[in-house]
């Protein structure tokens, strides 16, 4: 599954990949890939400091829908997380898209979205997709 590779990427901190499964709109809005980099290297590095991301794992994909010329689906995630109260875990509903009928997917995580963004990010957005509502992080450990 791609999103596993784009899991592997963010684990190794292999910003690049990560770059490379993230939605061209985003990469656009961002000022183009050489600025995205930047930003999730600096993201990372900042992270570091307070967490890290210790595995990330996936559910079954759930149903696809048409939106404009575009795929799109729920992949429930779950992240564990170290902290220095502990480790967490938190489910989130990542977003997969696919441009050319699911030959290539890219994704995003949708807890920080608006319906406002939605709209600027995917102005056909199709609304029978239904994206849930994320878990707060728990303390597992």
């Amino acid at each position: 599954m791609e999103c596993e590779k784009m899991a592997d990427a963010m684990l190794q901190k292999n910003y690049s990949t990560i770059v490379d499964y993230t939605y061209p709109k985003i990469v656009e809005m961002a000022g183009g890939k050489p600025a995205l980099l930047k930003a999730v290297k600096s993201s990372f590095e900042k992270m570091d400091k307070s967490f890290f991301i210790d595995k990330i794992t996936f559910g079954k994909p759930q149903k696809v829908y048409v939106a404009g010329k575009e795929l799109h689906c729920i992949v429930p995630e779950t992240l564990t997380i170290n902290t220095n109260k502990g480790k967490m875990q938190a489910t989130y509903s990542l977003l997969a898209i696919s441009q050319d009928n699911g030959r290539k997917w890219y994704f995003l995580e949708t807890h920080k979205f608006t319906p406002e963004m939605l709209k600027k990010i995917f102005p056909n957005f199709n609304y029978d997709l239904q994206i849930p509502k994320n878990s707060k992080p728990i303390l597992i450990d």
